[in-house]
């Protein structure tokens, strides 16, 4: 298997940054009400004003650290559980599914479902940590596991959301799946694929929050 290096080179990756402060600002304008009601229904819910965690992912241009932020949503000070080596192995035929969500609080497996626990990530998003749109960010211990293959998904910045997403439910939800949507991301990136996908991503968590 093959991938070319993506066009976002040079002009493109001032573009997407413009991009990237322009819509989280503007989303963090437009989702005040949102973060108002969420953080007020937390802080009653875990009696304390410690609602957002930072976990640590890796930034694959570089390989360094940097700290995602969440709203809090599990139980305690219980962590992250990140991706199995069996699921990350090439051609597994184990299902990614959220494992963490049985240890979520009642307010946090609603915020989980809808994903709405990622709000704070607009805040990475304007540090220049974070994309919008890009692959999904990865725990140290599942790079540990890649090959050179996986690697070729690392070579952006990770994102809130992206292409394998908001298409997800088009897959069988195997690891295999997002490595293919990642890298076909990261070949065929442009601005008018960054905007198809924030508009399916508004209208998948749309759909999430109108199902519950």
């Amino acid at each position: 298997i093959t991938v070319k290096e993506t066009n976002l080179q040079g002009w493109g990756f001032a573009l997407k940054r413009v991009f990237d402060i322009f819509v989280s600002a503007l989303l963090l304008i437009l989702l005040a009400p949102v973060w108002i009601v969420i953080c007020i229904t937390l802080i009653i819910e875990r009696k304390s004003f410690n609602i957002i965690t930072k976990e640590q992912r890796i930034d694959g241009r570089t390989n360094l650290p940097f700290n995602m932020l969440r709203f809090r949503t599990l139980k305690n000070e219980e962590t992250e559980v990140s991706l199995s080596a069996k699921q990350i192995k090439l051609h597994s035929t184990e299902m990614i599914v959220d494992k963490n969500l049985a240890s979520a609080t009642k307010i946090g497996a609603h915020l989980r479902r809808t994903e709405l626990n990622e709000l704070p990530q607009l805040l990475n998003v304007l540090k220049n940590s974070m994309s919008l749109i890009g692959p999904r960010a990865a725990f140290a211990d599942e790079i540990e596991h890649y090959t050179n293959f996986h690697k070729k998904r690392l070579r952006l910045k990770p994102g809130i959301t992206g292409l394998w997403q908001v298409e997800k439910d088009q897959t069988d939800g195997l690891h295999d799946d997002l490595l293919k949507k990642d890298i076909w991301y990261v070949e065929n990136w442009s601005l008018e694929l960054d905007l198809v996908i924030i508009f399916k991503t508004a209208a998948h968590t749309l759909r999430k929050i109108t199902n519950l």
